[in-house]
C-alpha cells in the first residue's frame, strides 16, 4: 500500500525539540507492521486549527492525484483540531478510497453510524482542547501583563528595539542606532517641523528607513527605496507610546524601555491633535453623519463630493478595493434631513429625552458601584503588595537579604504596584456617563426643536452634529430590490427605525 505519514506541531519551539521526529519514528513503525510503503513523509509547524497548511496542502495534493492507499498520522488531533476540518478531510479521504490510519488506535472507520459518531466525538474533543489551550495562554499572558511583564507577541519589535532572550525571559531591548533616528523624529515634530520635512531631513541623513531594516520594501501600492520613509511610518512612531515607556497588553499598561521621555510624548501628542482638530475644520464640505454612517455590506461610509453635491458612499466604492460594493451613491442632503427630522419629531420630544435620561442615569449608578466595588479590592491588593515590599526592605536592612536577590524579588511587586495604581487611577477617571450639562443641552434643544419646526427655522450643523453625538446616532446604509433606505438607531433612548430613501415615512 503506497502510504503518506504527516506530522504536525503547533510552534517552533516544539518543532526544535524532538515532537516531530517522535512522531514521524512512530508512523514509521506502525507502517512497517502493517507491510505498507512510504512515499513521502510531510511535516507542518502550525496551528491544527488552521487548514491552509504547507504541509496538509502538500497531502492533499497528492491524495487529489491518485495512487494513494494510506494516511498515517500519530493521533487524529495532529492531523486537525477542528471538527469542520476534520469532517471535510474525512469526506476528501473517504472520496478517493484512501485509509486513515493513527498510530494510537489504528485504523480509523466511519462506516458505521456508531464509527462515525466516536470519529466525530474525537474532533469535538481536539478542538475543546485547542480552546481550552488558546484560554490557558490568553489568561497566562494577561496574567504576565497584570504582574508588570512584558508580553513579547509573535511580530516584530518596533522600530528602535529588538527582541532579547526566550519565553518567559523575552524583553525588548534598545537598539540605540535605530533609537537615535526616533529621537529625532519627535525632537523635530515637538519643534514644529512637518512630517514632510523630516522625511526630506532623514533623506539627506541616509537614516535607514524601518522597511529597509524589516526587508519590506516594496509591500505597499508604491515601492520605496530602501532608505525612503513613508508619511505612514512616521506617524506609526509619533502614535506609539512604547517609544515613552509604556506598552498596553492586554489593556494593561506595562512598563518599557523608553527612548523618549514623557514631556516629548505629551507634546507630540498635542501637536498630532491639534492637526486632527484643524483637519476637520479645513475639510470644505460639512458632513452631518460623518464616522456615524456605514455600509450595509459592512464597510464604513463616507462622505464624498460627486458632480457638486454631497453624497455618501461605501468605502470600498471610494478607495478602489478589490472587493467593490454595489450599493450606489445616496445624496447626503436627503440622508441627513430624513435622519434629523425623524430625531427631532420622534426622538427629542422632552417625556422620551427626560424617561431616557433617568434610565440612563440609573446605569451610570450600577456602573459607578461596580467600579466603587473594584476600586476597594484594589486598595486592598495595593496595602498587601505595599506590605510585603516593606517586608522585603526590612529584611535587607537586617542583611538577611543580598542585593541581587532584593533586586529580583522587588522589581515584579514593584511593577505590579504600579499596574494597580494605574487601574486605580482610571477607574478614578472613568466618565460617568451624560454629564449634567450635557442633560441641560440636550432638555433645552428639545424645546428649541419644537419652537423651530413650528415656525420652518433651521438649527446649525454644529448644534445638530454635538446632539447627534450624546445621542449616539448610528445610520447604515441599504439597498434591495432596487431600493434605497437607511436604518437609523439612536442608543440613548434606544430607537430604531428604516426609512425609505424617496419618502419620509418610516417602516
Amino acid at each position: 500500500m503506497r502510504t503518506l505519514i504527516y506530522a504536525r506541531v503547533s510552534t517552533d519551539e516544539q518543532g526544535n525539540n524532538y515532537s516531530l521526529p517522535s512522531q514521524i519514528d512512530a508512523c514509521r513503525k506502525y507502517a512497517e507492521r502493517s507491510g505498507f510503503t512510504v512515499i513521502a513523509e510531510v511535516q507542518d509547524v502550525a496551528s491544527g486549527a488552521k487548514l491552509d497548511r504547507p504541509g496538509l496542502t502538500k497531502i492533499r495534493n497528492l491524495i487529489r492525484a491518485g495512487d494513494i492507499t494510506a494516511l498515517i498520522v500519530y493521533t487524529s488531533d495532529r492531523l486537525t483540531r477542528s471538527l469542520a476540518h476534520s469532517l471535510l478531510l474525512r469526506d476528501e479521504l473517504k472520496a478517493a478510497s484512501v485509509a486513515l490510519h493513527i498510530v494510537t488506535k489504528g485504523q480509523a472507520s466511519a462506516d458505521t453510524p456508531e464509527g462515525g459518531l466516536m470519529e466525530n466525538v474525537e474532533a469535538a474533543f481536539a478542538e475543546y482542547e485547542r480552546l481550552k489551550i488558546r484560554e490557558r495562554t490568553l489568561r497566562g499572558r494577561k496574567g504576565k501583563a497584570e504582574a508588570g511583564l512584558l508580553v513579547a507577541s509573535g511580530g516584530r519589535a518596533p522600530f528602535g528595539y529588538r527582541w532579547e532572550g526566550r519565553n518567559r525571559d523575552r524583553r525588548l531591548v534598545i537598539v540605540e542606532s535605530d533609537a537615535v533616528i526616533v529621537r529625532y523624529i519627535f525632537s523635530q515634530y515637538v519643534a514644529g517641523a512637518g512630517v514632510a520635512q523630516i522625511i526630506r531631513d532623514l533623506a539627506a541623513m541616509q537614516a535607514p528607513s524601518s522597511a529597509a531594516r524589516y526587508g519590506n520594501v516594496g509591500r505597499g501600492i508604491k515601492k520605496r527605496a530602501a532608505a525612503d520613509w513613508s508619511s505612514s511610518a512616521i506617524y506609526h512612531i509619533l502614535h506609539n507610546e512604547t517609544y515613552a515607556g509604556v506598552v498596553t497588553c492586554h489593556g494593561i499598561a506595562v512598563p518599557a524601555p523608553a527612548i523618549i521621555d514623557r514631556a516629548t510624548w505629551d507634546a507630540a501628542q498635542a501637536r498630532l491633535e491639534t492637526g486632527r482638530q484643524n483637519a476637520a475644520r479645513n475639510t470644505k464640505r460639512f458632513y452631518l453623519l460623518s464616522k456615524r454612517i456605514a455600509c450595509g455590506c459592512g464597510y464604513a461610509a463616507i462622505g464624498r463630493p460627486s458632480r457638486a453635491r454631497r453624497c455618501y458612499c461605501c468605502a470600498s466604492r471610494a478607495n478602489g478595493n478589490i472587493r467593490r460594493c454595489a450599493i450606489p451613491q445616496f445624496d447626503a442632503e436627503t440622508i441627513e434631513r430624513l435622519v434629523w427630522d425623524w430625531i427631532a419629531t420622534h426622538v427629542l420630544t422632552e417625556g422620551r429625552l427626560i424617561a431616557a435620561l433617568e434610565e440612563h442615569r440609573q446605569q451610570a449608578a450600577a456602573v459607578k458601584r461596580d467600579a466603587d466595588t473594584r476600586k476597594e479590592t484594589l486598595y486592598a491588593e495595593k496595602i498587601a503588595l505595599q506590605g510585603e515590599i516593606d517586608r522585603l526592605y526590612d529584611r535587607y536592612a537586617r542583611g538577611a537579604m543580598d542585593d541581587e536577590t532584593l533586586d529580583r524579588l522587588i522589581s515584579p511587586r514593584k511593577g505590579a504596584l504600579g499596574v494597580l495604581a494605574a487601574e486605580i487611577a482610571r477607574l478614578a477617571t472613568a466618565e460617568s456617563g451624560i454629564s449634567a450639562d450635557e442633560e441641560t443641552l440636550l432638555l433645552e434643544t428639545a424645546r428649541q426643536v419644537a419652537a423651530m419646526i413650528a415656525d420652518d427655522r433651521a438649527m446649525a450643523d454644529a448644534t445638530k452634529r454635538q446632539i447627534i453625538e450624546i445621542l449616539d446616532v448610528r445610520v447604515t446604509l441599504r439597498y434591495e430590490g432596487g431600493v434605497k433606505s437607511i436604518d437609523v438607531s439612536v442608543a440613548l433612548t434606544r430607537d430604531t427605525a428604516r426609512v425609505a430613501f424617496n419618502s419620509k415615512h418610516f417602516r
